[in-house]
């Protein structure tokens, strides 16, 4: 019975959660407009997201970074991919990394 509750449990939780899920994450290409380490925060002209829970035209936006350590480094102009999660309707950058 705990087997069947168990595979209930994430089966629902992959419906649930869908392409945001973090075993399925969404890279968005983007390019570094402004960075400011002190503050957590990457301002980011970023490509269409649309995904289930977060749908955003193509734009320039800055973004709070879960993870304010993986600015170091970046500069304006830097090609970069971001995946992201929604937190209570804020887009967060959970992870970023230069574009290949």
């Amino acid at each position: 019975m705990k087997r069947l509750l168990l595979a209930f449990a994430l089966a629902w939780a992959t419906l649930a959660y869908g392409q945001d899920a973090p075993s399925d994450q969404t890279w968005v290409s983007a390019e570094v407009v402004r960075v400011n380490v002190e503050r957590g925060r990457v301002t980011l002209k970023h490509e269409r997201i649309d995904t289930r829970t977060v749908q955003m035209d193509a734009m320039t936006m800055a973004f709070r970074v879960r993870q304010p350590a993986q600015l170091a480094g970046l500069k304006p102009g830097d090609k970069v991919q971001f995946a992201f999660s929604n937190d209570e309707g804020e887009v967060v950058v959970t992870e970023l990394r230069r574009a290949p």
